[in-house]
């Protein structure tokens, strides 16, 4: 091959490649469906759940509409359950959905009416129309059979409002994990196998290992907090199981459980990656169904929740250009002007008594307890928890490297003990959450180090320098570099 023949082939290739990526380009800004994923800060080990979904606060609410693809919603909700009711109320709105509440079938209201050797026959009393139903023999309790009716309603609903396809919540859902989905619910319809009549989406942790996107759903899909139904699904279920001559409905299944009616009656699929998380808890959110069975949804949630975290893409954190100066007591401090000078591009600021007490600290009441000291090292945490940047003690003299520092939680060690003298972060570390929550319990001359030492050190992005290895000049405590 000759040298120009070479040229020539090098210059076809670099056109190919040049169409290549304008092609897709054009395909990715055009496709509405693909999904331009939420990157999540670069902190090594698993953070708390609490610092996760304080994370997913920040993310911009767009993201929950664009995923998803203005889909009409029902959430079920029994009256009794208001604080439930205010949640989704609140959680929703802030993030600018469109939904309806559906009046949940409460299983402690369910009377009979009559009774044959073969069929009985229940009533419910509702805030508007009583429900009625009638069945044989079965073995499932008042409260799997309410709510076995209530997804059933919110399908009946759904069908009846026109709908061609409608997502069926259970007010226990948390919203903003739909903001770590890989797609769009319109192509989660797409991608789903051909035929189906529903999607669940929040079916619990045997799927996860799963190579497939989705697994057939043929009974006991335990979990129906996310259902995703077509319209054909719809019209299946009422031509099964509701009889319009009677305005009642019929059941012929021993087991009158959302979970085992619905798969048994339909063609559909569970998605391996979760769609849903529960949002229970054992004070107020307890589980209406089976409260044995919260402290199983918790630690579902908690998997699906660290799964989603972990598969989102990583972005380089790094911490902002913002020295945090606290200075409580009555002689004045020095001019910001000395601390500008000294660290040239940041930006200074100074927090004082009332000032800090305006963020309605996490441990305020402790806060207030404390003498001027005590409340410096109970503010400088939760400061730099909410805004990230620099602390550094005003008393000190100029400190070093500032410029150098990256993502980590920087922290000094003197003596073996772990200093707050300087301290760097990002915002909402999760090492400084874990200082924040331990502090009014671990408070003490040695509080840092006994918290970094109680959670093993290598599970969170935290640095630690002696003061010798920087800056040796200074002959004070210099800030710790990378």
């Amino acid at each position: 091959m000759n040298l120009r023949v070479f040229w020539v082939l090098l210059a076809l290739l670099i056109v190919i490649f040049v169409c290549l990526a304008i092609v897709i380009g054009v395909k990715m800004r055009s496709d509405p469906t693909m999904v331009a994923r939420v990157s999540r800060p670069a902190f090594n080990g698993d953070p708390s759940t609490e610092y996760i979904l304080e994370f997913f606060e920040t993310i911009d609410k767009s993201v929950v509409q664009r995923n998803l693809s203005d889909m009409p919603i029902y959430v079920i909700n029994l009256v009794r359950s208001d604080k439930r009711r205010d949640r989704i109320k609140a959680t929703f709105a802030k993030n600018g959905i469109d939904f309806s509440f559906v009046e949940a079938v409460d299983g402690k209201l369910i009377r009979p009416v009559a009774s044959t050797d073969v069929t009985h026959e229940f009533t419910v009393k509702q805030t508007k129309v009583p429900v009625r139903f009638f069945c044989g023999q079965h073995k499932s309790s008042d409260s799997e059979v309410g709510c076995c009716l209530s997804h059933l309603i919110a399908i009946k609903t759904a069908f009846d409002n026109g709908d061609d396809h409608a997502v069926v919540l259970e007010d226990d859902i948390l919203i903003e994990f739909v903001k770590t989905w890989d797609y769009t619910l319109e192509e989660v319809m797409k991608r789903a196998p051909k035929g189906w009549e529903f999607i669940n989406g929040s079916s619990i942790w045997k799927y996860f290992d799963e190579k497939n996107d989705f697994v057939e759903c043929k009974s006991k899909c335990w979990g129906a907090q996310f259902m995703l139904y077509s319209r054909t699904g719809m019209q299946k279920i009422l031509d099964t199981y509701y009889d319009p001559t009677r305005t009642a409905w019929v059941f012929n299944s021993e087991n009158i459980v959302s979970d085992v009616l619905i798969p048994e009656t339909l063609t559909g699929y569970v998605v391996t990656t979760p769609l849903m998380i529960h949002f229970n808890d054992t004070d107020e959110f307890d589980s209406t169904i089976h409260t044995s069975h919260t402290i199983r949804h918790i630690e579902d949630a908690r998997k699906k929740l660290l799964k989603a975290y972990r598969n989102m893409p990583t972005t380089t954190v790094r911490i902002p250009k913002t020295i945090h100066l606290i200075w409580l007591d009555k002689l004045s401090p020095a001019p910001l002007s000395l601390f500008e000078e000294r660290y040239p591009g940041w930006a200074v600021t100074v927090w004082d008594d009332k000032r800090i007490k305006k963020l309605r600290l996490i441990n305020a009441h402790f806060y207030n307890s404390q003498e001027p000291h005590g409340k410096t090292i109970v503010a400088l945490y939760e400061i730099l928890y909410r805004f990230g940047g620099l602390y550094i003690d005003p008393e000190m003299d100029q400190v070093c490297g500032v410029d150098q520092l990256s993502g980590a939680a920087n922290f000094m060690k003197e003596n073996e003990l772990v200093s707050h003298s300087v301290v760097a972060t990002v915002p909402n570390h999760p090492f400084l959450k874990e200082i924040i929550d331990r502090l009014p319990e671990w408070f003490g001359s040695n509080l840092l180090s006994d918290v970094y030492d109680s959670i093993l050190p290598p599970s969170y992005d935290v640095a630690l320098y002696d003061k010798e290895d920087v800056c040796p000049s200074s002959g004070d405590w210099p800030v710790i570099v990378r």
